[in-house]
């Protein structure tokens, strides 16, 4: 486990300008976004000042899953219907065009109906007719869902991550190095992995080195070396977990940039 900081929208004050959403259903989940944005305190809507701009892509998709079962001569259908929902989204720098941070969140729920067969074809079709009539809107709790988690992956706040790292036992310097990692000793723990890389380069395992050593670089804020480290160790070996932190690596350093940079302007302007 392991803390970092994460988040861009650095006070109540900042401006984020809703921009374009494609997809089915996204207007209602623009709209909405734009009604939590303002009550938030950080709604900018075409607004000149705004800091931030958000776009998107809004999925949706349904799938259905139908079962019967006889007990006692009787036959019962069970429909199971299963609803997803998926917003990819990035945030743009409104003045410069940069992107500070992307992202995808996504929900899903279900729901399902029991029926005794066979049915009468006019009660099926009155059954039918009055759930259309007084279902709700399927997806309108995952766009709330999805707002409500999008809300807080972009406000500042610590996030405990939980780290992958890779051991190996004719490597004894990377399980040191990861008792160190544990313990929030992050430089000391990338000098045990590139110990490990200096001497057993030419080992089978050694992309573990690379991507244990990768990882520390991302979390001591050497983000350039964390991206040549991961990618190194995914040229030697792909392992999904690499290719994985290596997002999330250009993700944070997009987000740590920013942070910088924006705090940097309020020290200028508040003479500090």
């Amino acid at each position: 486990m392991a803390k970092r900081f994460s988040g861009v929208v650095m006070d109540r004050t900042m401006a984020v300008e809703v921009g374009a959403v494609h997809g089915r259903g996204a207007e209602e989940l623009r709209r909405e976004l734009i009604s939590a944005l303002y009550a938030q305190g950080n709604l900018g809507s075409g607004v000149p000042s705004a800091t931030l701009l958000v776009e998107g892509t809004y999925t949706v998709s349904m799938d259905e899953h139908t079962s019967t079962e006889t007990v006692d001569g009787e036959t019962k259908e069970e429909t199971e219907q299963y609803y997803t929902a998926r917003f990819d989204y990035r945030i743009l720098h409104k003045e410069t065009g940069d992107e500070v941070t992307f992202g995808n969140l996504e929900e899903s729920t279900s729901r399902s109906h029991e029926y005794k067969r066979p049915r009468p074809f006019f009660e099926a079709l009155l059954d039918a007719f009055v759930s259309i009539l007084v279902s709700r809107d399927p997806y309108a709790e995952l766009r709330e869902d999805l707002i409500a988690r999008f809300i807080a992956e972009i406000s500042p706040r610590e996030v405990t991550i939980e780290v992958t790292l890779f051991e190996d036992s004719d490597m004894p310097e990377l399980e040191r190095g990861i008792q160190m990692a544990r313990a929030g000793k992050w430089k000391e723990a990338l000098g045990m992995f590139l110990d490990a890389i200096e001497r057993y380069g030419g080992h089978e395992e050694i992309h573990k080195a690379y991507y244990d050593a990768g990882v520390a670089y991302e979390y001591t804020h050497q983000y350039r070396h964390a991206r040549e480290f991961l990618e190194r160790a995914l040229e030697l070996y792909y392992e999904p977990e690499y290719e994985l932190e290596l997002n999330r690596c250009i993700r944070y350093e997009r987000e740590w940039k920013w942070r910088e940079e924006y705090l940097e302007k309020l020290r200028l302007v508040n003479g500090n």
